[in-house]
């Protein structure tokens, strides 16, 4: 399960991602008086940021998350929900 906290913070840099790209497409817009080139500049923004964003997100998924240092330590152990740091659970 994903974490509130993680997800409220990605909800957030997506969300200032979007409005830098529409003020973006506003200058442009303002400067060109030009709706095709402002709503280019908007998806060239969007594109620039967000495929290197989700490509990268891609790669962090396969890595393999290991637990080596708590595997050792009594106060690691995880519970049954299977959260480490939890006492309770085998060790």
């Amino acid at each position: 399960m994903i974490d509130p906290g993680v997800a409220l913070a990605a909800l957030g840099i997506t969300l200032l991602e979007l409005s830098e790209a529409a003020a973006v497409g506003v200058a442009v817009y303002a400067e060109l008086r030009n709706v095709l080139a402002s709503f280019g500049a908007m998806v060239a923004g969007e594109a620039l940021v967000l495929v290197p964003t989700f490509v990268a997100g891609k790669v962090i998924e396969d890595v393999p998350v290991t637990y080596s240092a708590c595997s050792r330590l009594p106060s690691c152990c995880t519970s049954a929900s299977g959260w480490p740091g939890a006492r309770g659970g085998p060790c």
